[in-house]
């Protein structure tokens, strides 16, 4: 499957995980909203290497990633994005793709957590 892919910093998105996230460079952003376009809006989040790079290519990130649903998007007044993500399925990165002004993972599902109920307090 080709989704929207976000490079994310700092941190790593793991199934069965709800994240809110701050999007600001243009290509994440380019990448939410192609995803609140599509059916299902389904992102993949993939992991930077070096969190220091601003504008990572293929070398620069992980070779797996994690394939979520948008489930709320806030365009802020300063031009970024608050999004909140449900984290769904563990993915291998087939085929990377940037286009200058949007980057698009081809993954397949490598361990799908759909179905499994996340643990509840008290």
């Amino acid at each position: 499957m080709t989704l929207p892919a976000i490079a994310v910093r700092d941190m790593v998105a793991y199934p069965s995980t709800l994240l809110n996230l701050y999007i600001g460079r243009a290509k994440s952003i380019a990448a939410v909203r192609t995803a609140e376009k599509a059916e299902g809006q389904r992102v993949v989040l993939i992991t930077q290497l070096n969190p220091k790079v601003d504008d990572p290519a293929r070398e620069d990130l992980f070779p797996v990633g994690t394939v979520g649903t948008l489930r709320q998007v806030l365009h802020l007044p300063d031009g970024t994005n608050k999004i909140f993500v449900d984290c769904e399925s563990l993915c291998s990165i087939d085929e990377f793709k940037d286009d200058g002004t949007e980057i698009t993972a081809v993954s397949r599902i490598v361990r799908s957590c759909l179905g499994i109920e996340r643990p509840r307090k008290g």
